[in-house]
């Protein structure tokens, strides 16, 4: 089981693009002061909403839900390193991360 930890961080609204499999995609987080919780929009290159309002919940393959989407990209995993992390607005991209698994790629983590 390969993985690669995406690399965000907790300033506001972030957007970072990376190269997953054959496809560049933006990645635009937010954290929601109401409910208390990150969330992710996945772009494709030209600014296209491919999934939008995907909460990071830890232990979630977040694209699961879009079987076309991670047949061409794969699977992103939210893990946290303190449990309940994933609820503090600063813990993006340090007790919370993003991995990225290639297409096929069991999403899977400990």
């Amino acid at each position: 089981m390969a993985y690669n930890v995406l690399q965000l961080t907790p300033e506001g609204e972030g957007h970072v693009q990376f190269a997953l499999g054959n496809i560049t995609v933006e990645l635009v987080t937010r954290y929601n002061y109401g409910a208390g919780v990150w969330s992710v929009d996945v772009l494709d290159a030209r600014g296209n909403l491919l999934a939008g309002g995907l909460m990071l919940v830890p232990g979630v393959d977040l694209l699961k839900p879009y079987p076309d989407l991670s047949a061409s990209i794969g699977g992103l995993l939210v893990v946290e390193a303190q449990t309940d992390a994933y609820l503090n607005p600063d813990n993006l991209g340090s007790t919370v991360q993003l991995l990225w698994f290639a297409p096929g790629e069991d999403v899977v983590f400990p």
